[in-house]
């Protein structure tokens, strides 16, 4: 009966099973606002204040525990760095704008990692791997960070000199994920096992093409001078995109599997969404939100590199923002984000930044007055997305440069530094 061309769900098993708790809170407030098929279109301003409180409420219950815990086991000695590294996740424009602007709900998927990430830290495999599942089945754009935690749990767990202690610890991970996904899935599959391929269906829809809109990778920065389409088959262009985002990531992985440590970790986190970013097949403008994480979580470690980041990478959205009627939103949660990361910033970055924030704004003059050529309708919007990729692909490079200088026993100086089993 429902329309899923008006407003189908693609996304995981854990996504649907909370639209369905909204969805039933929701209809013993408003039933008009969820009436199927009848709720197309039906606007009304409780229905929007609904939907508002349900993504503030995701981030009170999950995104700000997760930065918190975060923040406490990665700086457990330094009440400054915490507060920084704390307030810095929270103020995440993009992630802002993205989630309270539309509705969307980014923050579980990501809260799910940024706890993950923690328990990493604190070292609790075991809960890492759970909650990054969760993670993975609530939106598959997760995957953007899998290889980080697989190179990771599989160098950290395997020890030559002990085989079979090895073997425990890499069964067990195995065990938790089989477990977190069987658990995941298994209400789909008892109602009726075809869902799931219907579901895996929606879940990767290559039919869309290699991206949606204008986003700031390699292929639609490539776009105006290289038609792809006219040249590669939907088909031969995934294989082109799985082959360079697989080379891209390969370098930071090895080194993260022969190096295990948890400074490293976090690096390859960003450097592997990154290369997922760039390179990938069916990107959209807010798939930037995964690697805006990771490197927001070296807010003290490169506090100039993760400041500039997040003001590129909340640029690279204006013309999706602006669609959205969030332009004032959008300058003021600019504005907070250099008034708290320009401080901190070293006076040999600080001429860059001025640099790139003067071309940001040259842009944004020539979007907002100029005209653009009938025959290029979209190109000032090209000029956001190509822009951005520059700076994005040169962060890539450094992040890289830095992860590959780190020492080989470098790693995070927490209180506990005993294995501990979950």
């Amino acid at each position: 009966e429902n329309n899923l061309q008006y407003w189908g769900l693609d996304y995981p098993p854990l996504t649907a099973y909370g639209s369905l708790l909204a969805g039933l809170v929701g209809h013993r407030l408003e039933p008009e606002c969820f009436a199927l098929v009848a709720s197309h279109g039906y606007e009304s301003a409780t229905c929007k204040l609904f939907m508002r409180a349900s993504a503030l409420l995701a981030d009170v219950a999950i995104f700000f525990p997760a930065a918190l815990y975060f923040a406490r086991v990665m700086f457990r000695h330094d009440a400054s760095a915490r507060s920084t590294a704390h307030i810095s996740l929270l103020l995440q424009p993009a992630l802002i704008l993205i989630d309270h602007g539309p509705f969307q709900y980014n923050a579980v998927s990501l809260g799910l990692t940024l706890a993950a990430v923690a328990c990493i830290v604190d070292r609790r495999p075991l809960w890492a791997s759970m909650l990054f599942c969760l993670s993975l089945n609530y939106k598959q754009m997760s995957l953007y960070h899998a290889s980080a935690f697989f190179f990771y749990l599989l160098g950290s767990n395997f020890n030559r000199r002990n085989l079979i202690g090895s073997i425990w610890a890499i069964g067990c991970i195995g065990t938790t994920v089989v477990s977190t996904f069987a658990v995941c899935w298994a209400p789909m599959a008892w109602h009726d096992p075809a869902y799931i391929m219907v579901v895996l269906q929606r879940l990767f829809p290559f039919g869309r093409g290699l991206f949606e809109d204008k986003v700031a990778n390699l292929w639609c920065s490539l776009s105006p001078l290289f038609k792809f389409k006219q040249y590669f088959s939907l088909e031969q262009m995934a294989l082109v995109c799985l082959v360079t985002t697989t080379l891209a990531l390969l370098p930071s992985g090895i080194d993260l599997l022969c190096r295990p440590t948890r400074r490293r970790f976090i690096y390859a986190l960003a450097n592997a969404s990154l290369s997922f970013f760039m390179f990938s097949y069916q990107v959209h403008e807010k798939s930037l939100l995964l690697p805006l994480l990771p490197v927001t979580l070296l807010a003290v470690e490169l506090p100039a590199l993760s400041g500039w980041f997040n003001l590129v990478g909340t640029f690279s959205m204006y013309p999706l923002l602006t669609r959205d009627g969030l332009t004032i939103p959008y300058i003021l949660l600019l504005a907070a984000w250099l008034l708290f990361t320009l401080p901190r910033t070293s006076k040999q970055a600080q001429p860059f930044i001025a640099m790139s924030i003067l071309g940001m704004a040259i842009i944004h003059m020539i979007y907002a007055f100029g005209l653009p050529p009938a025959r290029y309708p979209d190109l000032f919007t090209l000029f956001f997305t190509c822009y951005s990729f520059v700076h994005i692909f040169v962060f890539w490079g450094f992040l890289h440069y830095q992860q590959f200088c780190l020492p080989v026993n470098d790693d995070i100086q927490v209180d506990t530094e005993k294995t501990k089993s979950s």
